[in-house]
């Protein structure tokens, strides 16, 4: 598993991801989602990445592009709950 071990760099360019990830692990953690749980987390991850971390220019570009990813990712589950 050591290959797949974070070098310090790498963690500097994560740190800001842990907390907010690190809250809605542990928020699932304690329970059983549903999806009145997972909607509500849904926003939460949302507005952090893209109103918080992104527009305040907290994250370097390269995780900034992998959160735009994760964003387009969460708005087709978004679209799959609308269908629902």
């Amino acid at each position: 598993l050591g290959e797949y071990e974070l070098s310090e760099e790498e963690w500097t360019l994560v740190k800001p991801l842990r907390d907010v990830l690190k809250d809605t692990t542990l928020y699932f953690s304690r329970a059983t989602p549903n999806l009145a749980m997972v909607i509500p987390a849904m926003d939460h991850i949302d507005a952090m990445f893209t109103s918080g971390l992104i527009q305040k220019n907290l994250l370097k570009p390269a995780i900034q592009s992998v959160i735009q990813f994760a964003k387009r990712t969460l708005n087709r589950y978004y679209s799959r709950t609308d269908k629902s």
